[in-house]
């Protein structure tokens, strides 16, 4: 689709949807302001970064993903992590330090991290618009904890299974955007 064409889909609480073109101007501004994040620089962690994160950072739920998950890496800049647990394989967990979640609580963008699969998001509960756009991600799951999740922009992605991932009553109630575009 192009820029002018791109169509969001829209999701009502009864769960009803319907595919809505709004006026380019304001759909063209939303992905703009959705996308004007900078690409973040991923590191593989060594066990020197390890030890350093462990000492600098205090938060016991950081420490614990460190300490009892195999780390696929860490963002540069940020330190966020990517992490896999042994109690539920094959599961990407994404986990910010709370100075980042306290200085951006509402948005996280993660487009153009060679994703395969939807991450499981640890501690953003008061999250309403997360990016994973530019991905290889082919089906939406791991949707848990995000009660205030609006927006959710997966375009440029490889889906090809949408089932049932929102349902009334779900923890996505208050979604409200859908970003499929170029799947």
């Amino acid at each position: 689709m192009d820029s002018q064409a791109n169509r969001h889909m829209i999701s009502s609480h009864e769960g009803k949807k319907r595919a809505s073109s709004h006026g380019s101007t304001t759909a063209t501004n939303k992905n703009q302001m959705l996308h004007s994040s900078q690409q973040k620089l991923m590191i593989k962690p060594d066990s020197q970064l390890i030890q350093k994160l462990l000492q600098d950072e205090k938060d016991d739920r950081y420490r614990y993903l460190l300490k009892q998950g195999t780390i696929h890496s860490v963002e540069a800049e940020t330190h966020t992590i990517f992490v896999e647990l042994k109690q539920i394989p094959s599961v990407l967990v994404i986990y910010r330090r709370p100075v980042e979640r306290q200085a951006n609580p509402e948005k996280v963008t993660l487009e153009s991290r060679g994703l395969t699969q939807v991450p499981l998001l640890e501690g953003e509960e008061q999250l309403k618009h997360l990016i994973l756009s530019q991905n290889q991600i082919k089906k939406i799951d791991h949707l848990v904890s995000l009660p205030n999740l609006q927006t959710l922009d997966l375009s440029s992605n490889k889906l090809v299974e949408i089932n049932n991932f929102w349902l009334p009553g779900s923890s996505l109630d208050k979604l409200r955007t859908l970003i499929l575009a170029k799947n």
